[in-house]
């Protein structure tokens, strides 16, 4: 569905959560390819450090 959405500016939102399920960070994003760029960016953040733990994007 994201051909549909995409032209209309529908946001996304990109959640950061520990394995208990905790939610660390919410983010909204308003493209299909931002939302692809924030989610590596989260994910380098957390290789380098950014909080200790296992987490789910």
């Amino acid at each position: 569905m994201p051909v549909v959405t995409d032209p209309l500016g529908v946001r996304r939102v990109v959640v950061v959560q520990r394995n208990d399920k905790k939610e660390v960070r919410r983010e909204r994003v308003r493209d299909w390819r931002r939302s692809g760029g924030r989610m590596a960016e989260n994910a380098l953040a957390l290789s380098q450090g950014w909080q200790s733990g296992h987490y789910a994007i």
